[in-house]
């Protein structure tokens, strides 16, 4: 069984998921927010999602573009993959989008 903060670790990871997943999307379809996200990520996503720029104002997004035959996959620093309990890496950025998590779930499933 998994603990509260576990659980809401897991809600925020699949969040995160999810909005890589639309941005990706997004990106791939819009030449206007594709240029806008890579300028400025939290306006982009900001204006895109309708969210207040301030609740994206404490995650760093760094940003790459795949180029033909590659692929980029994020993974955890070490030091996160470290801190992991119970399978569950708790990471700052992660943990502040579990904060907003319905705000950006509820935007997420339009």
């Amino acid at each position: 069984m998994s603990t509260p903060s576990e659980s809401t670790n897991q809600a925020a990871l699949d969040i995160l998921a999810k909005l890589r997943f639309e941005v990706s999307l997004k990106a791939s379809t819009d030449a206007d927010f594709h240029d806008a996200f890579l300028a400025d990520p939290q306006s982009a996503l900001a204006s895109a999602f309708n969210l207040p720029e301030a609740a994206l104002s404490n995650l760093k997004i760094q940003t790459f573009v795949e180029s033909p035959g590659a692929v980029g996959i994020p993974i955890p620093s070490r030091k996160i993959a470290e801190e992991a309990v119970g399978g569950v890496a708790f990471d700052p950025a992660v943990a502040a989008l579990s904060d907003r998590s319905n705000q950006f779930a509820a935007l997420l499933d339009r």
